[in-house]
């Protein structure tokens, strides 16, 4: 299966955009963080991802265009609205399974979408994606629950 690079182009615009909207949304409610100090990552984290937003945008926007227009693909369509609706259950019921396994079963929908995509699923690169999943969780683990000690939703799992 080939990937239809236009597609993605159309896309990343669209993603920037609505990117960029959503994070208006974080920038509004930055005013209601009690603490100064708390206010300052959120605020550092939402600008740099407005940059990442804009180039993003750019880029797509300098791309070349197709010579000629292509139907997108509907297996593509399909696996996007599939790993969003899957991601968005997962995100949805994090204070039922816990903010780790949550951010872990998200972030391995993801990967296994695009090994999926890519072509030839093997049961090779599926455990290397579910094995750098874990990685991921793991230091996100580290750094949030052991170094900063931060009270993350705690569910049936961890």
């Amino acid at each position: 299966m080939k990937l239809d690079k236009c597609f993605y182009k159309k896309i990343d615009f669209w993603f920037g955009i609505g990117m960029s909207a959503t994070l208006f949304i974080f920038w509004s409610q930055i005013g209601k963080i009690k603490a100064d100090t708390a206010k300052v990552m959120p605020a550092v984290i939402i600008v740099a991802s407005w940059i990442c937003c804009l180039f993003i945008i750019i880029k797509s926007l300098l791309s070349e265009s197709a010579k000629k227009k292509k139907e997108t693909p509907r297996k593509q369509t399909l696996c996007l609205l599939a790993t969003l609706g899957l991601s968005l259950l997962f995100l949805l019921n994090i204070k039922v399974i816990g903010m780790y396994t949550s951010l872990f079963l998200t972030i391995c929908a993801i990967s296994l979408a695009i090994t999926y995509m890519e072509g030839n699923v093997t049961k090779k690169k599926v455990l290397f994606a579910i094995g750098y999943d874990v990685v991921i969780i793991f230091v996100i683990y580290l750094l949030f629950g052991v170094f900063l000690d931060v009270m993350a939703p705690k569910g049936i799992f961890i």
